[in-house]
């Protein structure tokens, strides 16, 4: 089996990720040889090549996945943070967890609610019911006490 060089990769998954729509379900077909060069742009100053990258990453099926997506939900970007929330959706629940433990107490709302829906399409209520009616309990944003009550059921 031939093996593509890294540069290679990192070429074709930037001209991925620089399309302004997107093909997600094409660039996925890199696998896991575009997990290097994915974690790269994820720790770099670019944040929306940051959370493309980060949205693809989790379309790539690897025992890698989980710590890129972790990176991700700690980036100092809150777009990219919001990328991992939801990306971590995608997963196996879990997969998951330890990525919605990062972003569920995050400063941003728009981060908090990607973390509530995916806890709630993942069906992770009891897990995080402590922290889930906390937020409910302390946000002054109705659609965030109303995303975080939801996610209980």
């Amino acid at each position: 089996m031939y093996i593509m060089p890294q540069e290679n990769i990192a070429t074709q998954v930037l001209s991925y990720l620089r399309q302004e729509e997107t093909n997600y379900q094409e660039a996925a077909k890199l696998g896991a040889a575009a997990l290097p060069v994915l974690r790269d742009i994820i720790k770099g100053n670019d944040e929306m090549l940051a959370s493309k990258a980060t949205y693809l990453v989790s379309m790539i099926s690897s025992k890698e996945t989980v710590d890129i997506l972790r990176t991700a939900a700690r980036h100092s970007s809150a777009i990219v943070r919001v990328a991992a929330a939801a990306s971590a959706g995608k997963l196996k629940a879990d997969e998951a967890s330890s990525i919605l433990d990062l972003t569920i107490d995050d400063n941003d709302v728009g981060v908090s609610k990607l973390t509530m829906k995916s806890i709630k399409s993942l069906s992770l209520g009891k897990k995080f019911e402590a922290k889930l009616k906390a937020i409910s309990g302390r946000t002054p944003d109705s659609t965030l006490k109303a995303l975080a009550t939801d996610a209980l059921k």
